[in-house]
């Protein structure tokens, strides 16, 4: 019977510390914070850079029609 109460307790210790190792810290919503931004910037570079090439394939392609219609 003693041991199942130590082991009782040590579930019980080990649960506190799994939930209080789980809780976010403020470093860690700093940290996320920062990484959500990083991803949200390279998002948007990659973005303007993908309509930049769309814009020069028009423009080439404008330019190889002009002299089929000419």
């Amino acid at each position: 019977m003693c041991g199942g109460g130590s082991s009782l307790m040590a579930t019980v210790l080990e649960a506190k510390f799994l939930k209080a190792d789980t809780e976010p810290s403020l470093a860690d919503y700093v940290f996320r914070r920062a990484v959500i931004a990083l991803l949200i910037a390279l998002t948007k570079r990659g973005d303007a850079m993908i309509s930049e090439r769309i814009a020069e394939l028009a423009r080439e392609q404008e330019e190889r029609r002009k002299p089929e219609s000419a």
